[in-house]
């Protein structure tokens, strides 16, 4: 974590910041909740996605994703003394010229997502309950 918090600075949070303790009641599972990470990073970016990747990489650290964090077991997004990296920040949603296709951020929420498109009239294949993420469902939680 401290080596992340110098090449990732204002996006690694120590368990002692309240950005840790705000984001680490965010989880809808109090089994998520009572796993404790060592830090957890707030990426606004693929590359600082892949700069947190290559460090967890090269040291051999235990990682978890957090998406929309609605998985019920401990340690499906958050991982006891690992690090977390929330997906949060990466809520981008766009709609191509031709209304065909539709790219959506990893840390988006379904509701997110059709409060987006319902005002283009268009729609994707989703979660059913608004406050599930986007990531977790589509790749399994």
């Amino acid at each position: 974590c401290t080596l992340l918090g110098a090449l990732l600075r204002d996006v690694v949070f120590l368990p002692a910041t309240a950005e840790y303790k705000q984001q680490q009641s965010s989880y809808w599972s109090n089994q998520q909740v009572e796993t404790q990470p060592i830090c957890r990073v707030l990426p606004n970016s693929a590359k600082e996605v892949a700069i947190v990747y290559l460090v967890t990489a090269t040291f051999n650290c235990k990682f978890a994703v957090k998406g929309g964090g609605h998985a019920a077991f401990s340690g499906s997004s958050s991982i006891q003394t690992g690090i977390t990296i929330d997906l949060q920040n990466l809520n981008s949603i766009s709609v191509d010229a031709e209304k065909t296709i539709t790219q959506i951020g990893a840390g988006n929420r379904w509701i997110n997502v059709y409060e987006y498109l319902t005002p283009k009239n268009l729609s994707v294949i989703g979660g059913r309950v608004s406050d599930i993420g986007v990531s977790g469902l589509t790749l399994g939680g």
